[in-house]
């Protein structure tokens, strides 16, 4: 972290830049004070990205465990995360990719600085239409634990159920991160594993519904707008499009139970699956544009500035 600061500052002086884009919580790591909170650079104006409300995903991870000790751990690792992610918030302006994430921020710090623009992506290709495809599809970081718990549970309790039933059904997973723990699921029936790729449209064309097996999280699933996107029904929990302007029932299918999922697996029949693809696509192709987000964020910023991301990789923006 160290080091990253340094480098940033470098770039800020070189650049001579007045702005400091800091994307996701992960980047101002590189500014954790000793203390534990976020030290801004001298004479610079830092807008803070915000992908989440960073502490609420290990309070609400608390909520869902058994064992005292372990909640009590995450317990205290969100109120760690919430000391460190106000103290980023109260020196910066606060770009929210959803309205209830700024809500939340703003229960916290109202005299804080905020604004939404949410994550946009190019809706301008013409969604294919489902052709009788058999795959269902997830992606995701396999290993970010709201995505790891999610299809663990998915792959133990749904799958095994819905392949009895439907053995032409398939399962492709896709996502980059330390996926070890995939090993004893692959040999699976139906299961097919694919890591990290490097264009995702050929899944979203062959897939026939997206799985979005959240139970807890904060922020928005780009996952979700990318399937909208490809007009692509998801089948998700309450959490899993939490942030979106999304309808169950009219723009995705919502589940929460294991006997929920199965039903709504089994039960959808491609017609109503298209039906509910092609609404998602209406329902974001307006604000979730790539070229009106774009616009949007740089309106937020008046002058160049380095941006920093959460894989450390720094970048500068003219």
């Amino acid at each position: 972290n160290r080091r990253a600061a340094e480098q940033i500052q470098q770039l800020l002086q070189k650049k001579q830049s007045t702005i400091l884009v800091i994307d996701s919580l992960h980047g101002a790591a590189a500014f954790a004070s000793r203390t534990g909170i976020f030290k801004k650079p001298a004479g610079v104006k830092v807008f803070y990205r915000a992908h989440n409300r960073e502490f609420r995903i290990w309070e609400r991870k608390a909520a869902t465990v058994q064992n005292p000790l372990l909640r009590l751990l995450f317990r205290q690792q969100a109120a760690l995360v919430r000391r460190f992610e106000n103290s980023l918030v109260t020196v910066a302006t606060t770009m929210t990719v959803s309205n209830e994430d700024l809500n939340d921020f703003r229960k916290d710090l109202p005299q804080s600085r905020y604004v939404f623009v949410p994550i946009g992506t190019d809706f301008s290709e013409p969604i294919q239409q489902i052709s009788g495809g058999s795959s269902l599809f997830f992606v995701g970081r396999i290993d970010w634990p709201p995505n790891t718990e999610g299809l663990r549970w998915f792959l133990e309790t749904v799958w095994p159920v819905v392949h009895a039933k439907r053995p032409d059904l398939t399962l492709d997973i896709v996502g980059s991160g330390n996926g070890d723990w995939l090993a004893k699921y692959i040999e699976l029936p139906g299961v097919r594993c694919h890591g990290r790729v490097e264009d995702l449209k050929q899944f979203y064309h062959a897939a026939r519904l997206c799985l979005v097996p959240v139970f807890f999280g904060s922020g928005v699933r780009v996952k979700v707008i990318e399937a909208a996107r490809f007009g692509r029904c998801c089948l998700s929990t309450a959490i899993g499009v939490e942030g979106l302007p999304l309808r169950p029932g009219q723009d995705y299918l919502h589940a929460e139970s294991a006997a929920e999922w199965i039903d709504a697996i089994l039960s959808s029949t491609t017609e109503q699956l298209t039906e509910l693809g092609a609404s998602s696509h209406r329902q974001l192709s307006s604000e979730y544009a790539g070229d009106e987000v774009a616009a949007r964020f740089v309106k937020q910023l008046t002058n160049t500035a380095v941006v920093c991301t959460d894989t450390e990789e720094l970048v500068g923006v003219g």
